[in-house]
């Protein structure tokens, strides 16, 4: 296999896993923000949570 191919592959596969915790820390950070920093920071700021 040429190096151009195994460094293209290398990069590929780094990439999707890149993506793969990318989405995976999204989809517990979103909640962990809307659910507990978001109306800690409105108690303290004294405005209504945005939703």
């Amino acid at each position: 296999m040429p190096a151009a191919w195994a460094g293209f592959s290398e990069w590929s596969v780094k990439a999707k896993m890149d993506w793969v915790f990318g989405v995976a820390w999204g989809l517990v950070l979103i909640p962990l923000a809307t659910k507990v920093v978001g109306p800690v920071i409105a108690a303290v700021s004294g405005k209504k949570a945005a939703h």
